[in-house]
C-alpha cells in the first residue's frame, strides 16, 4: 500500500500486518510516500527495488513482534546493509502494543541503523501516528549540519514534535527540504531483474529459453541466471496449478480451501520440481561466489524471497492456502 503525492518524494517505509489502513489514512495529509506492506516478504522485495536515499526511516507497527522473528531480523539486517553508505544511521522505529521480546532485537548488531520504540500503546490514534511514528522519523532526519538549510521557523517547530504541539501542516513543511536531497543508488538495478515480469509460454522449458533476462544473465552472471530460472520455474508452476485448481473447482465443485493434493490427480511431477528448486536454492545459498558485503546481502535477500515464493506454492498444494 502506497500513498503518493508525485515523483521524487521521500518515503517512510512501514511493515504493519494490522494497522496499514490507519497509517495510510494519516499519510494522506503529507507530501511523503508511505510505502507500506502487510508482511516481511513483500516488504523485502519492495525494499530491494527502492532507492535507499529516498527512505526517511523504517517502522514496524503491530500489536506485538511475530512469534518467529527470523524473517523480520533478516529484513532489518538488509536495511542496515543498504544504509552503510551513510555517515548517519537510518532510523528504525518499533511501534508495538506489547514490546515483549524487543530487547532481544536491540541487543543484536544489524549494521547502520538507529533503533527506537514507542512505549506500550493500547490504541494507535491519529495523534500517536502523527506524533509518535511520522513525527519521530521526521524529527530524526532533521540535522542542521546537512547540506541543505532548514528555515529558522521550521527549526523551532521541530522542538515541538515530541510534546505533540507540532501540527500536521508543520510536519508537511519540513518535507520541502528533505525532498531536495541528492540521489544515491547503492544497488545495481540490473540484479533486481530477477523478479521482472515475463511471458508465459506453453511449457516451462520454452518459458525459460525465451526469457531475455535469463539469457542475459546466463551470458554475464551465472549466479543470477540460476536465481532467475528458479523464479521463472516457481511462477510457472504456481500459475499452472492455479489453472488446474480453477478447472477442478468448476467441474467438481471443490471448495476453495481444499488442498490441491486432495483435489487433483498425481502431483508428483510438481512435487519433484519443487524439491529440486529447493535443493538448488540451498546449494546456491551455501556456495555463493566471493562477493563484497553489499552484493552478498543482496544475493541472500533474493534467495530468501525465492524460498518464500516456493513455500507459497507448497502451501497451495498441501493446505489449500495461496498466501
Amino acid at each position: 500500500m502506497t500513498s503518493e503525492r508525485g515523483d521524487n518524494l521521500k518515503i517512510i517505509y512501514v511493515i504493519s500486518p494490522t494497522f496499514l489502513k490507519s497509517l495510510y489514512k494519516e499519510a494522506l495529509h503529507y507530501d511523503f510516500k508511505l510505502q507500506g506492506y502487510g508482511n516481511v516478504t513483500n516488504a523485502l522485495k519492495g525494499l530491494l527495488k527502492t532507492n535507499i536515499d529516498d527512505i526517511l526511516g523504517f517502522a514496524y507497527v503491530n500489536t506485538r513482534l511475530p512469534s518467529n522473528t527470523q524473517p523480520l531480523e533478516f529484513f532489518i539486517k538488509t536495511c542496515g546493509m543498504l544504509s552503510e553508505c551513510y555517515d548517519r544511521p537510518k532510523k528504525f522505529l518499533f511501534a508495538l502494543q506489547d514490546t515483549t521480546g524487543l530487547e532481544d532485537i536491540f541487543s543484536q548488531d544489524f549494521g547502520n541503523l538507529e533503533f527506537s520504540f514507542l512505549p506500550d500503546t493500547d490504541v494507535y490514534t491519529d495523534l500517536e501516528i502523527n506524533r509518535g511514528i511520522f513525527g519521530s522519523i521526521l524529527k530524526y532526519n532533521y540535522d542542521p549540519y546537512r547540506s541543505i538549510v532548514v528555515g529558522k521557523q521550521s527549526e523551532s517547530k521541530l522542538k515541538n514534535v515530541e510534546d505533540g504541539s507540532m501540527t500536521k501542516s508543520d510536519l508537511v513543511k519540513l518535507l520541502d527540504d528533505f525532498n531536495r536531497l541528492e540521489y544515491i543508488q547503492p544497488i545495481n538495478p540490473y540484479f533486481l531483474n530477477v523478479f521482472e515480469s515475463f511471458h508465459m509460454m506453453d511449457s516451462l522449458k520454452r518459458t525459460i529459453e525465451d526469457d531475455e533476462i535469463y539469457q542475459d544473465y546466463e551470458e554475464y552472471n551465472k549466479l543470477y541466471a540460476t536465481l532467475r530460472r528458479v523464479h521463472l520455474s516457481i511462477q510457472y508452476v504456481q500459475n499452472d496449478l492455479n489453472n488446474k485448481a480453477a478447472l477442478a473447482k468448476m467441474n467438481y465443485r471443490i471448495k476453495d480451501s481444499t488442498p490441491l493434493a486432495k483435489s487433483l490427480p498425481s502431483l508428483e511431477l510438481y512435487e519433484n520440481l519443487l524439491d529440486s528448486l529447493n535443493d538448488t536454492l540451498e546449494k546456491t545459498s551455501n556456495n555463493l561466489p566471493e562477493l563484497d558485503a553489499s552484493s552478498y546481502t543482496l544475493a541472500k535477500s533474493i534467495i530468501f524471497i525465492l524460498k518464500k515464493e516456493l513455500l507459497k506454492v507448497h502451501d497451495l498444494i498441501y493446505t489449500g492456502r495461496s498466501e
